[in-house]
């Protein structure tokens, strides 16, 4: 069914095309830092490296954060040491540092109230809203997110409604709220079609298929996760296929057709190879290893163990339960019991931390469920008041038009009445000359 070997390859060619023309625009952006003489032009060739080696070489998207920071200082561009601290924060927070990313996000939020910049600071709230969401305070970035919302509302632009729409998706789905996760999740999708952000069509799309899969209703996950893989392969986002594929693995295990499963979780693990994302590589030798359980209980066993060398902070609660679980169970079979208990007893120690998580989500979701009511009511009236003074506008407009037309009107008739006065009393100067 599958050249596996050839798909292999080819795979592991885009990724090195990928990685070469990456270097290669590296190299342009370094050159710029290093030749130009605006300074202004430096900054912004600094963030742009930060965007371009976070990925792969976080310490160095640091040092060229720091280089922008300095520089944007020392000119005392305020504009750009707020846009260089918005990359920052995005920074921390893709490399797990949520306080400073807090404090710096913080910063920038400042820096662009007082500027006025309304697009900036929309970012710098959403900003706000994802690092409080990694740390698990959703109420906070919940408010944060909402607060973002109302300004991308107001400036209308779209790039930033789709991802606050995303991120208020995220933390509803986080917290169980399915309906309102999927409500905000295809305002996302809606924003970025309209707008015809590719890339961000294919986050929506794949979420939209998670929502799915935990509905149980397979074939329209598929569908949204098929048109997520097509966009992230034309734009060559490796971590995004790997995140495709491993649904799709998912998807194929759940509908049992589990060769087709290990295909895709195998492409999966060699793009995560390749990027050497670990949080992925747990994910998928999990996975591997629930594909494998009913046919080879050794092989599947292998699997947990080395899912549970790349076991994380970044990893969730759960997913940490269910590889310590799962070890448990399978050292049990294998009769190992000493490691079955070991492994059972660290499944239970992080029960018990996933319960008190739990106890505090339950507590949020009641807040954030009032929350939300009180904030779409407070949209809402705003949106009102917005409505009302367009109507009084237009009330007012539609008046002005009809005093300009009485007025008009007016002076046509005094104009005529004028007119007949001036050649009334012309016929009568006439006939008095003629008598």
């Amino acid at each position: 069914m599958f050249n596996k070997k050839t798909l292999i390859s080819f795979l592991l060619i885009t990724l090195l095309t990928t990685s070469v023309k990456a270097i290669s625009e590296t190299d342009s952006l370094l050159h710029i830092t290093k030749t130009s003489q605006a300074d202004t032009i430096k900054i912004k060739a600094f963030n742009e490296l930060v965007k371009k080696v976070f990925h792969y070489d976080p310490q160095q998207a640091f040092v060229f954060s720091d280089s922008a920071l300095a520089l944007s200082k020392r000119i005392n561009n305020t504009y750009w040491e707020g846009i260089t601290r918005i990359n920052k924060s995005s920074l921390l927070y893709h490399t797990e540092r949520y306080k400073e990313g807090i404090e710096q996000a913080s910063i920038c939020l400042r820096i662009f109230s007082s500027l006025r910049s309304e697009l900036n600071m929309a970012k710098s709230y959403n900003n706000l809203c994802l690092l409080y969401q990694a740390v698990g305070d959703y109420p906070t970035a919940l408010d944060f997110a909402y607060q973002a919302l109302r300004i991308a509302e107001k400036i209308n632009e779209l790039s930033q409604l789709a991802n606050i729409h995303n991120n208020i998706g995220m933390i509803y789905y986080l917290l169980g709220m399915q309906n309102k996760s999927t409500e905000y999740f295809l305002k996302s999708l809606d924003d970025n079609i309209k707008s015809g952000n590719k890339q961000g069509m294919a986050i929506g799309y794949l979420n939209m298929s998670s929502i799915f899969v935990e509905k149980n209703e397979l074939k329209k996950a598929q569908e949204f996760l098929q048109k997520a893989l097509q966009i992230n392969k034309e734009f060559n986002l490796n971590t995004a296929i790997a995140q495709c594929y491993t649904q799709l693995s998912n998807i194929q295990y759940l509908k049992k057709n589990t060769d087709s499963a290990l295909i895709y979780i195998n492409w999966a693990k060699d793009i995560y190879l390749q990027i050497k994302d670990s949080l992925g590589l747990a994910t998928v030798h999990y996975n591997k290893s629930k594909y494998l359980k009913s046919s080879n209980i050794h092989a599947a066993l292998e699997e947990l163990i080395i899912a549970e060398r790349y076991i994380a902070p970044n990893i969730d609660l759960q997913q940490k339960i269910n590889i310590y679980s799962a070890l448990s169970e399978l050292y049990a079979i294998k009769k190992d019991y000493k490691n079955a208990y070991q492994s059972f007893h660290f499944a239970n120690l992080l029960k018990d931390s996933l319960n008190d998580f739990e106890q505090k989500k339950k507590v949020q979701e009641m807040q954030i469920r009032f929350e939300t009511k009180r904030m779409e009511n407070e949209i809402s009236r705003l949106q009102q008041i917005t409505e009302t003074k367009e109507k009084e506008n237009t009330q007012q407009q539609n008046e002005l038009k009809r005093s300009k037309t009485q007025q008009a009107l007016l002076l046509f008739i005094v104009s005529a009445l004028a007119i007949m006065s001036i050649l009334l009393i012309a016929i009568l100067l006439n006939r008095t000359e003629q008598n």
